[in-house]
């Protein structure tokens, strides 16, 4: 963790990058709203309100990466945080973001 990063502005900084991702798997489904990387934007959009304390307030990510880069940040910001100092599902979110992860990687996989 960083010195000067608190356990929330860990989860900030995770549901931030989870906005992100959603952002680029929705480009991935090209406005069909159909296609699985339409639901799946869905599923991270939730999951970024979930993290943030204030859901409709999610900070912005200066960094612009792909969808998994995206998902990486958001799991190792997680990973990062105590469990003595975040909240007592931090690791369900851990465990969520790496199901995440791995269903992208099967989408992009085809």
């Amino acid at each position: 963790m960083h010195p000067h990063q608190t356990p929330d502005d860990l989860i900030e900084l995770a549901a931030g990058h989870l906005r992100m991702a959603a952002t680029e798997a929705g480009r991935r489904s090209d406005g069909d709203p159909f296609s699985p990387w339409h639901a799946y934007a869905g599923q991270l959009d939730l999951a970024a309100a979930g993290l943030a304390s204030q859901p409709g307030l999610i900070p912005q990510v200066a960094d612009r990466a792909d969808l998994l880069t995206h998902l990486e940040r958001a799991s190792r910001a997680l990973h990062h945080v105590p469990p003595s100092q975040g909240p007592a599902d931090v690791a369900l979110w851990c465990w969520q973001l790496s199901e995440l992860e791995r269903a992208a990687r099967e989408m992009a996989a085809g």
